[in-house]
Parts: C-alpha cells; sequence; structure tokens
C-alpha cells in the first residue's frame, strides 16, 4: 500500500518521530508504525486528521495522485495547533509536554 510509505515520508519531512506524530495527532505510535508498515489501514476520520495535519488532500495520502495540494484551508486554530507542536519539537521539548499543551488548544478547537 502507497499510504504507508508516504506517511513515512511526510513524518520524515517534518523530522517528526513516529511517537512525536501520533501524540500531535492522537493516535499511538504503534498506530503510526503499522500504518507505515501497511499492516494497517486508517478509517476515514484518520485519514481526514492526517490530511489536515500535513496539509495534502486523501487522494495524495492515497497514492491515487502525485500533487500534495489540498484545497481545504487550516483555520486559524488548526495554524496555531501545528505552530505550536512544531516550535515545540525544534525546541527538543519532551513528548508528554508538547501533549499537554496540545491538549490545551484542543479544548478551544472543540469550542
Amino acid at each position: 500500500m502507497k499510504f504507508g510509505r508516504i506517511l513515512k515520508q511526510l513524518r520524515e519531512q517534518k523530522e517528526l518521530t513516529q511517537e512525536q506524530l501520533g501524540k500531535i495527532i492522537n493516535l499511538s505510535k504503534a498506530n503510526i508504525s503499522k500504518y507505515e508498515l501497511g499492516r494497517l489501514e486508517p478509517n476515514m476520520e484518520t485519514l481526514n486528521q492526517i490530511a489536515t495535519f500535513f496539509n495534502v488532500s486523501i487522494d495524495y495520502l492515497l497514492g491515487r495522485t502525485d500533487h500534495p495540494e489540498t484545497i481545504i484551508k487550516k483555520t486559524g486554530l488548526e495554524n496555531i495547533y501545528l505552530a505550536v507542536a512544531k516550535k515545540m519539537q525544534d525546541q527538543q521539548i519532551p513528548p508528554e509536554d508538547i501533549e499537554k499543551a496540545l491538549q490545551v488548544v484542543r479544548m478551544f478547537k472543540n469550542k
């Protein structure tokens, strides 16, 4: 399955570990690993989360197109969420602290 290879490539481009990506999009490291190895296929909700995080289309994730562009733009809050996660990762803040900060952002996103 192309999805696993594409997911791994996108994750590595952002210099994220499987654990870090899992925490950012609220999935386990084990599931990220299984997706990348082709042992597990994501459901539609998970595909949407991954596409939103990487700002690519679901068609791109599934290998149906070579063009990663998406027509859906992130909301201001999603941009903040991603910026916080990336900034904390760049400063080598432990993943558990990143998760705590992102939980605060999620609270606002869900309101």
